[in-house]
């Protein structure tokens, strides 16, 4: 039977204390367990120490009726559990008959004031550092958003650091240099689960795989594509607009004179046809138009397919990164295939990233890149599968980062 059971919070002060009611008829059963199960395939049910793969009976700690509602009273065991605020979860009472899908809000876990020890105990666990987890880029590529996502409250300075292998390792102000260099967010949104941090990167950050180091954990990452540097007002390296517009005038004027004196005559001009005169029909091979260079970002693309023909991976992962740095539509294609989960390519990369591979197919989209919305549908289908066998990492990679590269690649 389903009906709407209701939550109060016994002990707002102390905490530790819920009240379940629903409607009633009759004297209160002497027993009433009661099941609690959240909507996810991977450990389902709580129990005394979170969530479990089996179900667990909690037993209240009163059972009474009034005004028409068997209320239902539990401790610490089932409130300082592993329940968090706005978490939707299925309650059953299997001998009431009774079931319902509640939002576990309001609650206050129990308050207490340890007195100081009289020795030496054993040394506080510390919390597990925060998951960190880069968003794809938006409309600003010289903005960095991470999400911190912790069971702990987060501290008050977040502050970021970005290095990189090679010369220069370190990020600051300036770009790349040898001295360590904290970034504070510009944006800052907390949630219950964390925060959504949005860094503003200096003018002239080259893109490229980065390690970022924030709260105490780390991860690999990708900056986004380069910020071109703009030159500070008063530079005196530039040129003032009005000297420019003097040189252009001069450079006018002299190219009208040099065209009248270059004129010939007309009396003398010949009405034979000379050399210069024969078709594109009848011009040698030697006489015409060479082929226009292949681009750089292009060839290193060519030479990257050739690394990796030849097993020499090295190589190959170099010049793909110059090609993907170029915005070479191909190479942001195949960086993305090779960095996410389900085309995994270890020559080019050593680690499986499916939120870079996203932010690469995103560009790839954007510049309307053949094969980028079907790469993109590929990958989404397998994280929709990953996701319903209870992967928590798909879920979230479906739910944070998929719906914006699928605005791009199909609008």
């Amino acid at each position: 039977m389903t009906r709407t059971i209701q939550l109060h919070d016994l002990d707002p002060l102390h905490g530790g204390k819920v009240e379940f009611s629903f409607p009633w008829s009759g004297p209160a059963p002497a027993r009433c367990p009661l099941v609690i199960r959240r909507g996810t395939m991977k450990d389902p049910f709580l129990g005394t120490g979170g969530w479990q793969g089996v179900e667990h009976f909690f037993l209240p700690d009163r059972i009474g009726v009034q005004d028409g509602r068997l209320c239902l009273v539990f401790g610490p065991q089932l409130v300082d559990n592993a329940l968090r605020d706005d978490d939707l979860v299925q309650i059953s009472l299997p001998e009431a008959g009774v079931t319902d899908v509640v939002a576990w809000r309001g609650i206050t876990r129990s308050v207490t004031v340890a007195p100081a020890p009289r020795a030496p105990g054993p040394a506080p666990v510390a919390p597990p550092p925060p998951e960190l987890v880069v968003l794809p880029a938006g409309d600003r590529p010289d903005q960095l958003t991470v999400l911190v996502k912790s069971s702990s409250r987060l501290p008050a300075d977040l502050d970021l650091r970005i290095s990189r292998d090679g010369q220069h390792p370190q990020l600051g102000p300036g770009g790349w240099g040898e001295r360590l260099h904290s970034f504070a967010p510009s944006q800052r949104d907390d949630g219950p689960d964390g925060a959504r941090l949005v860094f503003t990167l200096p003018a002239g950050a080259e893109s490229g795989p980065v390690l970022l180091d924030l709260a105490g954990s780390k991860i690999p990452a990708e900056l986004p594509r380069q910020v071109s540097p703009v030159p500070p007002k008063g530079d005196r390296r530039g040129v003032h607009p009005w000297l420019a517009g003097l040189l252009l005038l001069a450079l006018a004027g002299g190219g009208w004179w040099w065209f009248q004196h270059r004129q010939p005559d007309p009396a003398t001009l010949s009405t034979t046809p000379g050399p210069s005169s024969q078709t594109a029909d009848t011009a040698t091979p030697e006489t015409g138009t060479p082929p226009p260079p292949v681009p750089p970002a292009q060839a290193a693309y060519d030479r990257a397919l050739a690394a990796m023909q030849a097993d020499n991976c090295p190589a190959a992962r170099q010049d793909m990164l110059t090609a993907v740095q170029g915005d070479y539509g191909p190479a942001l294609l195949a960086w993305a295939e090779a960095q996410d989960s389900l085309d995994f390519q270890p020559c080019l990369t050593e680690t499986q990233n499916d939120i870079s591979a996203l932010n690469h197919l995103k560009r790839a989209c954007t510049a309307h890149i053949e094969g980028a919305k079907a790469a993109l549908d590929r990958l989404t289908a397998e994280l929709t599968r990953r996701a319903g066998q209870g992967d928590d990492a798909a879920q979230d990679v479906l739910r944070l980062a998929v719906p914006d590269v699928s605005e791009a690649c199909n609008g």
